[in-house]
């Protein structure tokens, strides 16, 4: 998609980053959300939801402790 020079936008996030919680693969969820913060999405409750899924699934729970 980015080279494609794909516009991300909140939807498409909230449908990728899952992927990379079902495949417990946090490096690749952590790139993803790098890219949700910059575009400024961070904000939304769907995607703290999803993060914190993702962090929990990954056994990072100090992570989704703080971010809770």
């Amino acid at each position: 998609m980015q080279l494609a020079c794909v516009k991300l936008d909140l939807e498409m996030f909230l449908n990728i980053l899952p992927l990379c919680t079902n495949l417990a693969s946090m490096q690749q969820g952590m790139e993803i959300l790098e890219k949700i913060i910059i575009s400024g999405l961070n904000l939304d409750v769907s995607v703290g939801n999803v993060m914190m899924d993702m962090y929990t699934k990954c056994g990072s729970i100090q992570i989704v402790h703080g971010l809770f």
